[in-house]
């Protein structure tokens, strides 16, 4: 309650003051929220985002303190007014370039790390709420602040597009290579965050409208992704994007929601996402023909979004996917039985493995996953035979954090054969 409070204090602040006391109070509930989550990462987690915070607001300070100097007024109206006839000044575009850059920042707080811990330690609704309110506060009053500069400053629009579709072409090109559900969610709430940053770039008073209808699109598609993945994880205990696999024949209402979900997040008509990539695309046409890089770059960013999206809706349909790959699990029991040692056998297909590991008595091949369990997707069994699925890149360091785990917790004794 106390995030939402400062939240509502951000969006109808009038002055700068009453903007940083909000930001900071919003910082510190909100990493408090991340700390109450019950798991080792959560402690770490929440410091990373409130040192992300301050730094953010001590940049978005800066910023003010310059303007201060300038208008020797905090309050937005009288700010605007001392504005006119204003021709601008280097101290005056430096301060609008921190005070933007420190609340795009603060938008950051909620990095990749933060969001897909809270995702995978099935703490949903918070990283639904922190993926929301926050971030609808933060835009709010950073659109109020563009509309007032949008007339002064020209290079903000250059450096907002800039860093909105730097995002954007990260998130997606990695969600192409992606194989776990929570890191696969992750990235696409930043790459639409992306997205509205690239509409942030073009505001003013003429298309506020543009900016309003773009949010409600994120608050749309967010809740029935967040959705989606709750109603999932409580039919199927599966971290893997392989979760979609089956589902339209399985829970086919269900499925067709997802699917009209993924259509909207690639940005397909007649979806709310299509719409709000038309809304980007027409505010870059307006530009110029200097803008037409940019204009390119988005379009080839709409391709790759598609590309991104079409992958779990055909996992919907695909009855074969868990036959496409695995071990022989018989010959990994053979290998322990004749070695008298542990065995993991991995079986790959494209970039995703599945394999199979068997043990002898005395060494918990369990244990030894767990310890590297930063390498696998997933992974699941007993004592003496597990099961796991692992990305190709990862092999190798899996490798060498298993075997340096076997020789720090195995003895000769327990490799000897026992005969019954």
């Amino acid at each position: 309650m106390t995030s939402v409070f400062c939240s509502l204090i951000l969006v109808s602040a009038n002055d700068f003051l009453t903007i940083f006391v909000s930001l900071c109070l919003l910082i510190i509930n909100n990493s408090l929220l991340i700390a109450m989550v019950n798991n080792s990462m959560s402690k770490v987690c929440a410091n990373k985002y409130l040192i992300n915070g301050v730094c953010a607001t001590s940049i978005f300070a800066l910023g003010v303190s310059y303007l201060y100097g300038i208008t020797a007024t905090l309050n937005l109206e009288s700010i605007m007014t001392s504005l006119i006839g204003y021709e601008g000044g280097l101290l005056f575009t430096f301060a609008m370039i921190f005070i933007v850059l420190g609340l795009i920042l603060l938008l950051s707080c909620l990095d990749f790390k933060i969001l897909s811990t809270l995702i995978r330690k099935k703490q949903t609704p918070a990283a639904l709420f922190l993926s929301l309110i926050p971030m609808f506060a933060i835009y709010a009053i950073l659109s109020r602040i563009l509309v007032i500069t949008y007339n002064y400053i020209p290079i903000i629009t250059f450096v907002i597009l800039v860093l909105g579709l730097s995002f954007a072409f990260y998130c997606l090109l990695s969600m192409l290579k992606e194989y776990k559900i929570n890191r696969f969610i992750s990235y696409s709430i930043i790459s639409q965050n992306s997205f509205i940053l690239l509409v942030l770039s073009l505001i003013n008073v003429y298309n506020i409208a543009s900016l309003l209808y773009c949010l409600v699109c994120y608050l749309v598609v967010v809740i029935a992704l967040f959705a989606g993945i709750i109603y999932l994880n409580q039919r199927i205990k599966n971290n893997e994007l392989s979760i979609f696999n089956e589902i339209a024949y399985k829970f086919p209402f269900f499925a067709t929601a997802m699917i009209f979900t993924f259509v909207a997040l690639a940005g397909l008509p007649p979806t709310c996402g299509f719409w709000e990539k038309f809304f980007v695309l027409s505010s870059v046409l307006r530009l110029g023909i200097g803008y037409f890089p940019a204009l390119l770059l988005i379009l080839i960013l709409f391709v790759i979004s598609i590309i991104v999206y079409v992958k779990p809706i055909k996992l919907m349909f695909d009855k074969n996917v868990k036959n496409k790959i695995g071990p022989d699990y018989s010959l990994t029991s053979k290998i322990t039985e004749k070695y008298s040692l542990p065995s993991i056998l991995i079986s790959f297909d494209g970039d995703l493995g599945k394999g199979s590991g068997r043990s002898i008595k005395g060494f918990s091949i369990m244990d030894a996953l767990k310890n590297s369990e930063e390498h696998l997707i997933k992974f699941g069994g007993h004592e003496l035979a597990a099961g796991l699925t692992i990305n190709r890149d990862k092999i190798e360091d899996f490798r060498r954090s298993i075997n340096q785990y076997a020789a720090e917790n195995m003895n000769e004794e327990i490799t000897v054969p026992v005969v019954n």
